[in-house]
């Protein structure tokens, strides 16, 4: 994309043109004009550091994305008039359609987050007084909400979908030109986010348990799946779903299967007892797009996770314990991924191996967003906006629906 603003040398380059052109003239007309020249001279290096200070960058795990100028904010020491105690949060949307969810993330933090998170940070009901501002993409409008900005506030984009989803759903505003410089932060499951929002953390235990972890006279089946959003697939999710039965059993539950979902978790949790691996296949390969299909349904069951997702291994990798997942994308067909399957099946030993990590880690709580904003609201306050166009692009973190991860 385009940078808003001029590079230096562009502007200085420039000036140089007028200055020459402004000699001739001098020298034809036989005037003088040094004033001038001098004039010009001394707007150009005022030019060069004008737009030197404004281009302001930062590093992230994975790409540079640029923070541009945004003018009205200054560090917390400087700020005379914002009023006075711990920093404040408050919401600049709805969430999915009603408060319901922010109410949930506000009790969690009243009763224990903001205990456990380290940070001290009251929620709010008046946006116009908070020092951060969360808005739940999804919800945003198609212009931008009318709320008056103090120059201290951090605006912050939340999402938990992948750039695919969010464009097909209809709710992306991230390309929108009013939304594009919108935002100080980010708060997504992608790693280089401002707050990052994986849906599952997993620690190491204070001390080490030791099992069972699931019992082998139990597992009757081979793998199942929950699988009822059957519209939006842009990895050809249910072709290698369907390619898979060919070779081992698999029992889908939910609208897109023949066997009904259960509502209570621990009815749905009670029946991985029966099965040795769970397919925690997402719809897109997105960057860091890893939901609960892999945590909730894979590594807090009694079933192995057959991870299909992520950019890569490491995106899994990095949000799971070691040795707890068959990751799909390393066999070159579903048939292969099938024999694999078989084989740790038929091998109590090695199929043992992937619960070995239950005795070390143990799941966190999820990465909270007011813990994260409140943090960030301590520790860092970046001056400018992210580029939101560019961060939530589709072309730069998901593969596209043709790419050829299995045959």
């Amino acid at each position: 994309s385009q940078p808003a603003f001029r590079q230096p040398s562009v502007g200085v380059k420039g000036a140089s043109k007028r200055n020459e052109k402004m000699l001739r003239f001098c020298r034809l007309h036989r005037i003088q004009c040094t004033a001038a020249v001098l004039l010009l001279t001394l707007l150009s290096l005022l030019s060069f550091f004008f737009w030197s200070e404004t281009e302001i960058a930062v590093n992230t795990a994975e790409s540079n994305i640029q923070l541009q100028p945004q003018r009205h904010l200054k560090p917390a020491s400087q700020i005379k008039d914002r009023p006075a105690g711990p920093p404040r949060i408050s919401f600049g949307t709805k969430y999915f359609g009603d408060n319901s969810g922010w109410k949930d993330y506000t009790t969690r933090w009243r009763e224990n987050g903001q205990r456990s998170c380290g940070f001290d940070c009251d929620i709010v009901p008046d946006p116009a007084i908070a020092d951060a501002v969360l808005f739940h993409g999804r919800d945003l409008p198609s212009k931008p909400p009318k709320l008056q900005r103090k120059y201290w506030q951090y605006w912050v984009y939340m999402n938990m979908e992948s750039p695919l989803s969010t464009k097909s759903y209809g709710y992306d505003v991230s390309s929108a030109p009013a939304y594009r410089f919108l935002f100080n932060w980010t708060a997504t499951t992608m790693l280089e986010s401002s707050v990052h929002m994986p849906y599952g953390m997993w620690s190491l235990r204070d001390k080490p348990v030791e099992g069972p972890f699931y019992s082998p006279q139990k597992k009757r089946y081979m793998a199942y799946i929950a699988f009822s959003n059957c519209k939006y697939s842009y990895n050809g999710r249910a072709e290698k779903i369907a390619e898979l039965k060919r070779y081992i059993d698999v029992h889908v539950y939910g609208k897109c299967g023949d066997r009904a979902l259960p509502k209570d978790w621990n009815v749905w949790r009670k029946i991985s007892e029966e099965y040795r691996f769970y397919l925690s296949f997402e719809n897109a390969f997105c960057r860091d797009y890893i939901t609960e299909k892999f945590h909730n349904n894979g590594l807090d069951s009694q079933a192995v996770p057959v991870a299909f997702g992520g950019l890569s291994r490491s995106d899994y990798e990095r949000v799971s314990p070691p040795g707890s997942f068959v990751y799909a994308l390393d066999f070159p067909s579903m048939r292969q991924l099938a024999e694999h399957l078989k084989q740790l099946a038929a091998d109590e030993a090695q199929y043992a191996s992937y619960h070995e990590w239950k005795k070390r880690y143990e799941i966190s709580p999820r990465s909270d967003l007011l813990c994260g904003t409140c943090a960030r609201l301590h520790k860092d306050r970046s001056v400018g906006v992210f580029d939101l166009s560019r961060f939530y692009d589709i072309k730069r973190n998901c593969r596209p629906s043709y790419y050829k991860y299995l045959v």
